[in-house]
């Protein structure tokens, strides 16, 4: 309930062009829904011909466009990756020319070698026999190797970025890029030994690649000592289509970002966006101290060559820019620190401006927040430590929030919600003098004093669940709302529609 009162507060100072979201109760069990006994962490999304695909460590899944899980796609909606005396681990995936293409490392259970697959199926789950073998490439480059990202060329040939790096000597990662034909053989004109290195200070990682200046960035780390940590800084470099850098960009062709902090030793970078010659980079930090960590989505300058701003919020965990603003999804978690009874078991998602700033007018100053509950009862909060890890913005406008809930006293579960601006946006919502509502706070009923009578009386909490529809009468400029149904004590939201179709709400506090 902490955060509920929080919420009393920001509500008051809502402006009247904020765009409030509920949920939408075409999805799922009205806007939510929790998958039980699926022990499945969601680490990205996509929404494909109106149906929801989703990836774990190994696993994708498949939920349709009402919430349903998708039982004729793999076993029962989730399609494991397997290969024998093999441990395969999804970095990502991305949906190009009708096919999902799945890709991450692959482990020799035996030999402990890590290489390189990418897997293309279609939108049933079946393997594309026409690619690699039986549908799966897998490469070895000589040592151990990853990859982190890729663009698919017009010829439908894939453009890769990874590292490669020796497992038992420290100090060995270089960046690498390589090219795989459609086919999914090794396009060899590109490099004969089908890979490129670029390689800086003690160690190089690759992370990214994107189309810029028609050709490609590239965005990774490098590490070198200060003299007291082996710290690390962001990459960013410039190659054409064959992976011959461009010596004019930055210094002999690099740019470095230097992130050390004191205390902090290492960054990982977790996604990029560009846009405007402006790079949003997501990134983890960490130090030497348990729980010395925090995400830092950075705003990087390409033209001024300097870091315009950050959003620093330790609790979050993916972004995206749609329609020039930054999504960003958050949970709870230093707020639990070891007592899960300390948390609220919510899911999040934040709105900011390009320049990093929060975006008010999104739900409630710049916050949407959602409580999962124990059989849906108001006020009996799922205890533990959920994640909000992905979010999917459709051109309509709806949204979907998906993650995983760890309830202490139940069974742990993959879930989702779907939210839609509301009947509550308040871009059309007329404001009422709150001395025509009384008594409030409320024990049983409301006066309204009003002289155009009313036809639609609903009662929403500070979610945006409608939870009331109350009977009323009215009699003589004033009109008796009856919300003895009302049980809970607490903060909600009362809306009016009138004969002539005005629409006023105001808060109102039960006793």
């Amino acid at each position: 309930m902490k955060k509920n009162v929080l919420l009393i507060f920001i509500l008051f100072g809502l402006n009247s062009y904020s765009q409030t979201y509920v949920l939408d109760n075409t999805f799922g069990n009205s806007g939510t829904m929790t998958y039980n006994n699926r022990l499945y962490h969601v680490k990205n999304g996509l929404l494909v011909n109106n149906n929801y695909y989703f990836i774990s460590s190994n696993t994708i899944a498949k939920v349709d466009y009402n919430g349903q899980i998708v039982t004729a796609f793999g076993t029962n909606g989730f399609k494991a990756l397997q290969q024998t005396n093999e441990t395969l681990t999804i970095v990502n995936f991305v949906f190009s020319n009708n096919y999902f293409y799945i890709y991450g490392s692959v482990k020799n259970n035996s030999t402990n070698n890590i290489d390189i697959y990418i897997i293309r199926i279609d939108e049933n789950g079946n393997y594309d026999s026409s690619f690699g073998t039986n549908g799966i490439v897998k490469l070895d480059f000589g040592l151990q190797e990853n990859i982190s990202s890729f663009l698919t060329e017009s010829s439908g040939s894939l453009y890769c970025i990874g590292t490669r790096f020796n497992q038992n000597v420290t100090n060995t990662s270089r960046l690498i890029l390589f090219k795989i034909n459609n086919d999914g053989s090794i396009n060899t004109s590109f490099n004969l030994n089908g890979f490129k290195e670029i390689s800086l200070d003690l160690s190089t990682s690759g992370s990214e690649i994107i189309p810029y200046n028609s050709q490609f960035m590239l965005l990774g780390t490098t590490t070198g000592n200060d003299g007291t940590y082996n710290r690390t800084k962001i990459l960013i470099t410039e190659v054409d289509g064959n992976g011959n850098s461009n010596t004019s960009f930055g210094i002999n062709g690099f740019k470095t970002i230097p992130l050390a902090n004191s205390g902090i030793y290492y960054n990982t970078i977790k996604n990029v966006q560009l846009l405007n010659n402006t790079l949003y980079i997501n990134m983890n930090q960490g130090g030497a101290m348990l729980g010395d960590n925090s995400n830092n989505l950075l705003i990087y300058n390409l033209i001024n060559d300097q870091i315009e701003s950050s959003i620093t919020h330790g609790e979050f965990f993916y972004n995206k820019i749609i329609d020039n603003k930054v999504f960003l999804t958050s949970y709870c978690y230093s707020c639990c620190g070891t007592n899960y009874y300390a948390c609220d078991n919510t899911f999040e998602l934040r709105k900011f401006n390009l320049d990093g700033i929060t975006d008010s007018s999104f739900h409630i100053n710049g916050l949407y927040s959602y409580e999962f509950t124990y059989a849906g009862v108001p006020g009996e909060p799922v205890i533990g430590d959920s994640r909000s890890y992905v979010f999917i913005k459709e051109p309509s406008g709806k949204i979907l929030i998906a993650g995983f809930i760890y309830k202490v006293f139940s069974t742990p579960g993959f879930s989702a919600l779907r939210i839609v601006e509301g009947a509550l946006g308040l871009n059309s919502i007329v404001h009422n003098d709150k001395n025509n509502f009384y008594p409030n706070p409320f024990n049983n009923k409301i006066i309204f004093k009003n002289t155009t009578p009313i036809k639609n009386v609903e009662v929403y909490d500070l979610v945006g669940r409608k939870i009331n529809k109350p009977s009323f009468q009215y009699e003589n400029d004033n009109t008796t709302i009856d919300l003895s149904n009302i049980i809970e004590k607490g903060t909600y939201l009362l809306r009016i529609t009138t004969e002539h179709n005005e629409i006023i709400t105001q808060k109102i506090i039960k006793n």
